[in-house]
């Protein structure tokens, strides 16, 4: 009986911290959004060609792609792998 529950409890803990993890990235791509098109209209006013800053931002947002690509080992499976630890083994 104290197994399933500290299996309850992993999981409990576990799904809210993925809902949490969700809705920080929902509510981080919408800012993202926002700015990218605020960055958009700015650049198009400032350089005259609305399509040039479109291609501009689209290529930052490229090139923060590619970063994040690289580097998912160090900053993703960590943080993931800490924080199941954390959850499942917590004294």
């Amino acid at each position: 009986d104290e197994m399933k529950l500290k299996a309850v409890d992993g999981l409990s803990v576990g799904l809210s911290s993925l809902l949490a993890l969700i809705t920080i990235l929902t509510v981080g791509a919408i800012a993202a959004i926002g700015i990218a098109f605020g960055l958009i209209l700015l650049l198009g006013d400032l350089i005259g060609n609305l399509a040039a800053a479109v291609l501009i931002v689209s290529g930052v947002f490229l090139i923060l792609f590619v970063i994040l690509i690289l580097l998912r080992k160090r900053l993703f499976r960590n943080y993931f792998v800490r924080l199941l630890i954390s959850i499942f083994y917590e004294k």
